[in-house]
């Protein structure tokens, strides 16, 4: 508070000396100075602070302030000379914005914009992408997430409204309490939720209640785990600092009168490993002027309490999911392949740019965004489909690492897999539509995940994969495992084919060897050779028929690969 005082009393103090013109006071002058400092005064006092030499606010309202003064003055007196000292304090304060906003203008920052985003080049994809279990597998969305809670608010009688769910990754075991008066032991060990605090429906709910009594709380790979919490481990909760607080309980004021020196961003719930809820908020720093910004640290708040702990990037709990904003990576991520060779570059020669879509993955090693990254696309060229590689930025510590892979992207993915005859009437028919595209490592294979939802309970009817280096390996099934099997002998099927149109190349094997295990798995064959150990070879049936012969010596062909599961690209029985 005493931060807007003293900016008021300044203004008004330059305001009310430049009213003195020639040892007489113009006392309508300072009644105008006076008035413009306390309505600078009331604007960041009812609302959100704006005083910050951090952001443009503070200028701005030192620019507006000064305009309003000499308007008044011209128009008490219109003499040039007399109104000089107001007209300087207004050039001079505009002038020192537009010089601090133009400082960080591309044209001038281009090469050091490029390389705020540190980038680590990987080539083996999976010794750093670790796989995740169909049961940890987010299925559903936000929108989801809000239709199955939205079936509980009846027990809250019109006295909350569900505010913005976060997805976070959770591990802790606590005993939550309903509205309904159930008890839940919950256990979660990395488990994808989808987390909403209570809110209050407007001021005059606010000014009645204080505070809400809860969250939502949605598992988002088990749609039927979905609670309205009101307490926690027999603590009845009490959420004061909301984004639909007022006044001192309006989370962005509450934690801008505590650190009006920082810039704070990216506000939203999150549960620790106990159940208890905090808002996280983002701590950053501005880079070259006002235009671009760095993540320092994070604000965790106690939004029962109002308690403020800060943390550096290092410090910052391991329960806390998002630190870096997802506006603030993308444009670091536009910088860097932006401005590859400077901001002067006519023939686009080396620029890359983020494919459509970037969503959080979530893995056993933590929590990253994943976007694809493609050639630059010029006015000559057609919009590109293909990726040259993609990005994983730790939503943490914003380190980020790219893999050059040459695969598809978001939007031929989900292309592909609506596209399949399996679901293709009901797309047509408007029975289900295809959510967004997420990247996992399945089985050792690049794929993209989606789930077809119904419009009528929003409720998930059909899964999806799809390779993300060839849209050609699709599977789409009624459960998560028929979708992935599917998958999978898409996938066989695919590296079969496409084996055996380059089985004459220099690195394909033929030898004569001894069946020693054949497995029959519906039109798929899997065997093992005494000459080859532990790897297991396979083949369907329509693309070798002779697998299907009884035979114990065969010559077999296959490609030198180092793939534990490998097909055969020839099998001849000897006779």
């Amino acid at each position: 508070m005493g931060t807007y005082i003293l900016f008021s009393l300044i203004l008004f103090t330059i305001g009310s000396l430049v009213g003195i013109r020639k040892k007489k006071i113009s006392v309508p002058y300072i009644v105008v100075s006076l008035i413009a400092a306390l309505a600078i005064f009331g604007i960041n006092t009812l609302k959100i602070p704006m005083i910050s030499w951090h952001t443009p606010a503070g200028y701005l309202e030192a620019v507006l302030f000064f305009g309003i003064m000499y308007s008044f003055a011209f128009i008490e007196n219109d003499n040039a000379k007399d109104n000089l000292p107001t007209l300087i304090s207004f050039v001079i304060s505009g002038v020192v914005m537009v010089g601090i906003w133009a400082s960080g203008w591309s044209i001038f920052r281009a090469n050091k914009q490029q390389k705020i985003l540190q980038v680590t080049e990987m080539a083996d994809t999976m010794l750093h992408i670790s796989p995740v279990p169909l049961e940890k597998m987010c299925i559903i969305n936000a929108t989801v997430a809000r239709n199955l809670v939205a079936q509980k608010l009846g027990e809250l009688q019109n006295k909350y409204v569900l505010g913005e769910f976060r997805k976070q990754s959770l591990t802790g075991s606590f005993k939550i309490t309903e509205f309904n008066g159930n008890e839940t032991e919950v256990h979660f060990d990395n488990q994808i939720v989808f987390v909403a605090p209570l809110e209050h429906g407007g001021f005059f709910k606010w000014f009645r209640n204080r505070y809400t009594e809860g969250y939502a709380l949605v598992n988002a790979s088990d749609p039927s785990e979905y609670y309205l919490v009101k307490a926690v481990n027999g603590q009845e909760l009490k959420l004061k600092y909301l984004e639909s607080g007022y006044f001192g309980n309006f989370i962005r004021r509450h934690v801008r009168m505590k650190y009006p020196h920082l810039i704070a961003d990216d506000y939203g719930i999150e549960l620790d490993n106990h159940g208890m809820p905090f808002n996280t908020v983002t701590i950053l720093e501005n880079k070259f002027g006002f235009g671009t910004k760095v993540v320092k640290g994070s604000l965790i708040v106690d939004v029962q309490t109002g308690e403020i702990k800060e943390y550096s990037l290092e410090e910052t709990p391991d329960w806390v999911n998002l630190v870096c904003p997802q506006d603030v990576t993308q444009k670091q991520i536009y910088y860097w392949g932006e401005y590859i060779h400077g901001w002067w570059n006519p023939s686009q020669k080396d620029r890359k740019e983020a494919s459509p879509g970037m969503d959080i993955v979530y893995n056993s090693d933590g929590c990253s965004y994943y976007v694809g990254i493609q050639a630059k696309k010029t006015e000559s060229s057609s919009s590109s489909t293909s990726t040259i590689g993609y990005m994983m930025i730790d939503t943490r510590t914003g380190q980020a690492t790219f893999y050059a892979r040459e695969g598809i992207n978001e939007v031929t993915a989900k292309a592909a897999m609506l596209a399949e005859p399996s679901i293709a009437n009901a797309v047509k028919l408007g029975t289900v539509f295809l959510d967004d595209a997420v990247f996992y490592m399945v089985d050792g294979l690049h794929t993209y995940f989606a789930t077809f939802i119904s419009p009528i309970d929003n409720m998930p009817k059909f899964f999806g994969f799809c390779n993300a280096e060839t849209k050609e390996i699709v599977g789409i099934g009624a459960t998560l495992q028929e979708a992935k099997a599917a998958y999978l002998k898409s996938a066989a099927q695919y590296k079969q084919r496409t084996s055996l149109k380059s089985g004459n190349s220099s690195d394909t094997i033929k030898k004569t060897v001894t069946v020693s295990e054949k497995v029959q798995e519906g039109n798929c064959y899997y065997f093992r050779f005494k000459e080859t150990g532990k790897r297991v070879f396979y083949a369907y049936g329509e693309l070798l028929p002779e697998v299907r012969w009884r035979a114990d010596k065969v010559i077999i062909g296959y490609r030198n690969t180092e793939d534990a599961l490998t097909p055969l690209t020839s099998y001849s029985p000897v006779e």
